[in-house]
């Protein structure tokens, strides 16, 4: 059993992958803004950042959209770091906007995932201790563009139905754990911070939540009719038409890939 992100790394695609690079044409946006150069922070924690407080500013329910890094914290609390929890709860505390010092505190909490994603890495590197580099000046700008990007992109895209939705009742004794991103009355949006065009993993992994979303028997995912990842790094969009599948390459997916029964 894994979960969604690494049972699609394990997989041996075909050639070109299960879904064609051509079945998800770029679009372009200009907003006239660019993005600095160099960034003082992981990318991991980047794409973190700029998801977690997009989906705040379009709630206004930080609670919510860090979630998974809270619980991570009180995770890490229980392998005796009580601190950890403590360092959580203030930086939660000071997002408020896309100020400095709220971006700044997203950086902190953001670093707490691991321990809900992956604790025993977490236990390893102790992952979530006192972090003397914060997001520099520049940094930061570039987080500040990239969310308001996610933002403006997210609102038009229609009715927004859930974020972070989960996907549990879809999984089995293959894929134990999967959680997309934006769902919304006739498509499901994947936010990726790349510095490169999307890759066949990141392809297959949004037409997987598709597939574990019409296996939950939701009827919201019977009303799908494209996917589309969102990469404010780059200010592109990818769109994948669905009616593109073939009954042939779905079965084969859910049965290589899902581990469905036939």
């Amino acid at each position: 059993m894994e979960p969604l992100t690494m049972r699609i790394r394990h997989i041996k695609q075909p050639y070109g992958g299960y879904i064609s690079r051509k079945d998800f044409p770029p679009e372009a946006f200009d907003d006239g803004k660019r993005l600095n150069e160099k960034e003082n922070i992981h990318g991991v924690n980047v794409g973190l950042i700029v998801d977690y407080m997009t989906r705040f500013m379009l709630t206004d329910d930080k609670d919510d959209a860090f979630s998974v890094s809270c619980r991570g914290a009180e995770i890490a609390a229980q392998f005796g770091h009580p601190s950890f929890l403590r360092t959580a709860k203030k930086a939660l505390a000071q997002i408020q906007g896309l100020d400095d010092n709220s971006l700044i505190g997203a950086y902190t909490l953001s670093r707490f995932d691991v321990w809900y994603r992956n604790p025993m890495r977490a236990i390893v590197y102790e992952y979530g201790a006192e972090d003397r580099k914060k997001p520099d000046k520049d940094t930061i700008e570039n987080l500040r563009i990239m969310i308001n990007r996610s933002v403006e992109f997210i609102k038009q895209q229609g009715k927004l139905v859930q974020t972070g939705f989960d996907l549990r009742e879809g999984c089995n004794a293959t894929v134990f754990a999967a959680d997309g991103d934006y769902l919304f009355r006739n498509s499901i949006c994947d936010l990726k911070v790349l510095r490169s065009p999307i890759k066949k993993d990141e392809r297959l992994q949004l037409v997987c939540y598709w597939l574990m979303g019409l296996h939950t028997g939701r009827k919201e995912f019977s009303k799908i009719d494209h996917l589309t990842i969102y990469n404010p790094r780059l200010n592109i969009a990818y769109r994948y038409d669905v009616a593109k599948m073939t009954p042939e390459l779905r079965a084969t997916i859910e049965r290589e890939v899902l581990g469905y029964e036939a």
